[in-house]
């Protein structure tokens, strides 16, 4: 993950968010990908969302991968008027992550939630299944001449993927 453009201050919160991300269908037959949405939040508390990005459906048979490259927006409260499908950041958590960044030596801890909504399809089976894998405690490292910049510290993590079963009834 790359952010870019990040600015605290009296207008709000802006910032460009650039995740990549490999799904993996290691277990079942085929897997229909319907809707998959994240959001980025500020350090492990999943309210405090930042920006969201929802993905397009997709397919995996067992075996597959699907390589995503997605952006995220978070805009200055003026802008958010223009695009309120983002949510809605308020001025203490803004206060707060621009305290943090000057604290922490231009570090900030942030998380990250996917809600998916997908059916598995097994040889003689079909179930409709949602998943809420989350990862916490991604740190972004500000760059010292680009304080507007950062890199995660960590870049290759894992989600942790807790997952729903609704049988699909067939009548």
């Amino acid at each position: 993950m790359y952010i870019s453009n990040f600015t605290v201050g009296t207008k709000g919160l802006a910032a460009t968010w650039d995740a990549k991300f490999t799904i993996k269908n290691i277990n079942v037959s085929s897997i229909y990908f319907r809707t998959i949405d994240f959001t980025i939040f500020y350090k492990q508390n999943p309210e405090d969302a930042l920006s969201v990005v929802s993905s397009y459906p997709f397919y995996l048979d067992e075996g597959e991968f699907m390589k995503l490259h997605l952006k995220f927006k978070t805009m200055e409260t003026a802008e958010w008027e223009n695009d309120q499908d983002q949510p809605f950041v308020e001025n203490k958590l803004v206060e707060e992550i621009g305290k943090d960044k000057d604290k922490n030596n231009g570090s900030l801890n942030f998380g990250m939630q996917m809600k998916v909504k997908a059916i598995y399809y097994g040889e003689t089976w079909v179930s409709d299944v949602v998943m809420s894998p989350y990862c916490e405690d991604l740190m972004v490292q500000f760059l010292p001449n680009k304080e507007s910049s950062g890199r995660l510290v960590n870049p290759n993590r894992n989600f942790s993927v807790p997952i729903q079963w609704k049988p699909l009834p067939f009548f």
